[in-house]
Parts: C-alpha cells; sequence; structure tokens
C-alpha cells in the first residue's frame, strides 16, 4: 500500500505548479497550534536532491520518505506557563521587545550546555506577528530556581511576508546565568534566503510551498563558576531548510545540514490537510519514437485539448504548450531524459517518460 501511495503522488506531483505562494503571519505557528511531525529515519538522511533543488517552480518529490513514529510539537497560550515566566515575556509595561504570543514546551535542549542538574517546566518563546516570527527567549525551572533568558537581539527566525528572491539576516546573542553552574550563552547571526518555490510531494500529500534557505554561524560562551574558568566555542555551520506553504501552520519539511551531511530532517503528517488534487485519476502515457529527437507523439485516447508540461530529470519545468493533441516539437529541448504530464479540464492526468537523443 505505500508503494502505491508513492508511485500515485509521485505520479501526481508532476501537474504544473500553482501560483507563486507568500507565506504571512495568517495562519502561521501560534497560540493552541499542534504540529503533527515524524522524524526522519537515519536511512533516508542520504537523500540529498532535494536540497540541491533551487529556483522557479521546482518540484521537490518527497515521496520516498523514511520517518518514524509521529510525534507532536505543542505552542501553549501564554495565560498556560507559569506567571513567573510570563512576567518576562508578557509584559508591555516592563519588556515590551519581549513580549511573546506563544510558547513551545521543551525538555533539556532548551540549554544546550551540559548542566550537573536536571531541569523541568522548560519553554521557549516566540512571538507572530505581521512583520516576522520571531525568538524571544527561554526559561525553565532549575531545583525550585527559575531561570529566565530574554535574547539580548530578539531572533528574526523568519520575516514576512516571505516571497521568492526575499533575503534577510538577524542578529542572535544571550547569556543565561546558571545557578550552582555559571553561565552559558550563544552569539551569531541567520541570513535566510528564500531560494526556491514550487510543489513539494510527500506521502502525505501536495503542497505549494516556498523554501528558505537559513544559515546558522553561532560561537558558544561557557564560564563554570567553580573553576572560574570560561572559553568560547566556533560551531560548524549549520543550514536549515524549511518548506513553508501557507496551507500549513508550520514547516512541511525542514532539513539541517551540518558539513554536508544531513542530520535531522522533519516533516509534517497531519492528514487534515491532504492535497485535493489526490482525487485526479493517473495513468500511464504512451510516448513514441522513443528516444526521440525533432517531435514525440502522444497516444491519447480521444481528441479533446490537453495541457502537457515537460520536466527535466531533477524536476525542474522545462517547456509547457496548452491545448495539444497529438504530435509535440521537441527541438528546444538539450539531450536528455524527461518526465511529461499531459492533463484535460476533465481531471485526467497522465505521465510519461521519454529521451532526447542527440
Amino acid at each position: 500500500m505505500k508503494t502505491f501511495l508513492t508511485l500515485f503522488v509521485a505520479a501526481v506531483s508532476l501537474i504544473p505548479c500553482a501560483a507563486q505562494p507568500v507565506i504571512t503571519s495568517d495562519g502561521f505557528t501560534g497560540p493552541s497550534t499542534v504540529l503533527t511531525l515524524e522524524l526522519a529515519s537515519p536511512e533516508w538522511f542520504s537523500e540529498q536532491t532535494l536540497i540541491e533543488q533551487d529556483g522557479s517552480e521546482v518540484l521537490w518529490n518527497a515521496t520516498n520518505w523514511n520517518g518514524l513514529a509521529p510525534t507532536e510539537r505543542v505552542y501553549y497560550p501564554l495565560e498556560d506557563v507559569p506567571g513567573s515566566f510570563q512576567l518576562f515575556f508578557n509584559s508591555d509595561f516592563l519588556y515590551p521587545e519581549h513580549v511573546s504570543t506563544h510558547a513551545q514546551a521543551v525538555g533539556a535542549e532548551v540549554i544546550e550546555a551540559p548542566l550537573p542538574v536536571e531541569i523541568s517546566d522548560g519553554f521557549s518563546f516566540f512571538r507572530n506577528e505581521e512583520s516576522g516570527y520571531y525568538a524571544t527567549g527561554t526559561a525553565f525551572n532549575l531545583e525550585g530556581f527559575p531561570v529566565i533568558t530574554r535574547n539580548d537581539s530578539v531572533e528574526r527566525i523568519f520575516r514576512f511576508p516571505l516571497t521568492f528572491g526575499d533575503v534577510d539576516s538577524t542578529a542572535i546573542s544571550y547569556l543565561t546565568s546558571v545557578p550552582f553552574f555559571g553561565a552559558y550563552g550563544q552569539s551569531g547571526t541567520r541570513h535566510n534566503t528564500v531560494d526556491g518555490w514550487g510543489e513539494l510531494a510527500t506521502p502525505y500529500g501536495i503542497f505549494n510551498t516556498v523554501r528558505v534557505k537559513s544559515e546558522i554561524a553561532l560561537t558558544d560562551t561557557l564560564y563554570i563558576e567553580q573553576t572560574g574558568t570560561g572559553q568560547s566555542i566556533e560551531r560548524p555551520l549549520q543550514t536549515i531548510y524549511y518548506w513553508l506553504s501557507p496551507d500549513v501552520p508550520g514547516p512541511v519539511l525542514e532539513m539541517s545540514v551540518v558539513e554536508g551531511n544531513v542530520t535531522a530532517a522533519t516533516m509534517y503528517v497531519d492528514d487534515s490537510v491532504l492535497s485535493t488534487r489526490h482525487e485526479i485519476i493517473s495513468r500511464s502515457l504512451g510516448i513514441y519514437p522513443n528516444p526521440a529527437v525533432a517531435y514525440i507523439n502522444l497516444d491519447l485516447s480521444n481528441d479533446q485539448p490537453y495541457t502537457i508540461s515537460i520536466y527535466d530529470i531533477s524536476g525542474k519545468l522545462i517547456l509547457q504548450k496548452n491545448n495539444v493533441s497529438g504530435r509535440i516539437d521537441i527541438n528546444a529541448l538539450s539531450p536528455g531524459v524527461y518526465i511529461a504530464q499531459v492533463s484535460s479540464k476533465s481531471g485526467e492526468a497522465f505521465i510519461g517518460k521519454f529521451t532526447v537523443s542527440d
């Protein structure tokens, strides 16, 4: 069944891309958002073709996704977090720059330094507003002591509206004083480029998306109170790729890359947002001659007008023609392997592959 679904979605995903999407604050992550996600199986990390594809009208084919058990990412309204935390992240009077709209419950990853004791009630705080999506700080309890970290530079994760070609940079800076330990902080930059838009095909649906390439350069600062020593450690550059859709309140797909290797990936799997395109009937398309040189003939069952879209093997749209019925001129195509998708107004879709010879 999974093999059939993978092939089915991959075929339907060759339908021409919709209009270029724009990501705004409306409908993005906010209070009471719950994202159902899957972590990728390590075997899937070797798939690099998604990362390499950028530009306009891209087809990102992630139907080979190999996921583990689903997990949830829950975002709480500010009134649902401890009152001692609200004082720092929900006060226009005391800390207006750090006013937040919601918080994500987190565990030990709220602070990345090795601590001698366990933490509890950890939250990361965010603000979703018209100008962007911001990380404002973190808070947790350490053996009964509240530890509050307000970001010295409120980090802009995304600047809204997000459209293809946008470039944005923001500073990352915070320092946390940790009782019984010392201090831990980070400083650096996040540089975002919206480097592509098109359709992302997954086993759970097809989504019209923009992709954000986010390059994060960080330096860790660590101070140990007992020894009176400290050090700074520069981290390797981390690149996170986000595929964002107006129809999903968070990333549909997120991939983290360090030194050329995928280190983590998550996919949105909430089946309440499935593409209506699954209703389209997809059939095999006969193409001849194959290999071809100057033209191809399409083996279609009737004379109604069709739209043909021809993609290269990476999924980039190369040629599109309307009102076709049989023979197609391919003189403009370079030698190589291509995928043809033919669709009609009645909802039929035909998929075929052919080769252009020298």
